[in-house]
């Protein structure tokens, strides 16, 4: 009916045009002529418009490069980038994972330069009726309207998520490189770790979790003759924790993750977390980009609306906010699919040091 209203619906119109074309070619008195030029434009006015919406049954030509995740290859040739590209997708996990393909290209020999570049627009009107309802009905999304009781990281009364939206980037390169230009780098990754649980969709593998940390920190070890037990006194925790229902959700494999991993020494690593103040922003991971931050700046954020300290969940140290002069910064991001991705960092520079960027060197 639509498709039919709206191919006939210029009919009126053409055929209004063509009386008026018509006895406009007959009239010769000017008068005449206006009047006629006159009930001509007040009667189209109230025609219906033709074609209705514009061209909306015409496929368009460019459908294909518009529903295709190609996001990354524009970027290449916006920046004229021609070493590997890709596209990752693994829900929530997707940014660390990517910062950790970025370092297997890297230790590879495949780049010297990798930029990763992460975005989610997952609340727009558009998509938000959809998947807002999805997690609505799989009891992952909050239903509380006040901001307060919604947004309750390791909070006993956490209920759900708060759907959010964002983007982030990062430059991962060879140190050589980032030295060749004069800029000292502001963190450097000592390991990074992905893995797939092959456990649930929705909820987390405890275990596998816990596994997983132990074989970053083992690896960051090895490499560089560390110790977990010296690297906890100076080590921020970035925590995934969506403040989701405890049954499955995240805080508590994070806490049994970083029990296994530093044993009596958990309690010296800070944990903290972002998500109740920027919602849980999917595919694009502000966390990462935030951990870097805070060692640089030797500032993290509290936890929001803590009140109500969930006994399963004791033995952990949470970010009251304000000065930590943190020197590492462990990462984890857990998406939907058991995806599971985590990264060991660093701090190279620190606010109020020597400046970054040697200017002459750089410039030159």
């Amino acid at each position: 009916s639509r498709y039919f209203t709206h191919k006939y619906s210029d009919k009126p119109q053409k055929m209004v045009y063509e009386m008026y074309e018509r006895m406009l070619g007959a009239v010769k008195d000017p008068a005449d002529r206006k009047a006629l030029t006159d009930w001509y434009v007040e009667t189209r006015a109230s025609l219906p418009p033709a074609g209705g919406e514009g061209d909306v049954y015409k496929f368009s030509r460019g459908f294909l490069f518009r529903v295709l995740a190609l996001g990354h290859a524009q970027t290449a040739q916006f920046i004229r980038a021609k070493g590997p590209c890709t596209q990752v997708n693994s829900a929530c996990a997707s940014t660390t994972q990517a910062v950790g393909i970025a370092e297997d290209w890297i230790r590879t020999g495949r780049c010297k330069r990798v930029l990763v570049v992460s975005a989610d627009d997952v609340s727009n009107p558009v998509t938000m009726q959809w998947l807002g309802t999805g997690f609505l009905a799989s009891g992952a999304a909050t239903t509380k309207d006040v901001v307060s009781e919604a947004a309750l990281p390791f909070d006993r009364r956490r209920n759900g998520m708060i759907i959010g939206m964002g983007a982030s980037a990062l430059v991962v390169e060879d140190g050589r490189k980032a030295l060749e230009r004069g800029v000292t780098p502001l963190a450097e990754l000592l390991a990074s770790q992905f893995e797939n649980s092959a456990y649930h969709v929705t909820r987390l593998s405890t275990r596998h979790v816990a596994e997983t940390m132990n074989r970053l920190v083992a690896k960051a070890e090895k490499r560089f003759g560390l110790r977990r037990s010296a690297m906890a006194a100076k080590m921020l925790f970035m925590s995934h924790e969506t403040y989701t229902p405890a049954q499955g959700g995240s805080s508590a494999a994070e806490v049994e993750a970083l029990k296994s991993t530093f044993g009596p020494d958990t309690p010296k690593v800070v944990v903290t977390n972002t998500k109740g103040f920027t919602g849980h922003s999917m595919g694009a991971s502000l966390e990462d980009v935030i951990a870097i931050r805070a060692m640089n700046a030797g500032k993290l954020p509290p936890i929001a609306n803590y009140k109500e300290p969930d006994p399963n969940l004791e033995g952990i140290t949470l970010s009251k906010g304000g000065a930590y002069d943190c020197e590492y910064a462990l990462r984890l991001g857990a998406g939907f699919g058991s995806q599971i991705a985590m990264t060991l960092m660093r701090r190279l520079w620190k606010e109020g040091a020597l400046p970054r960027v040697n200017a002459p060197q750089h410039d030159a």
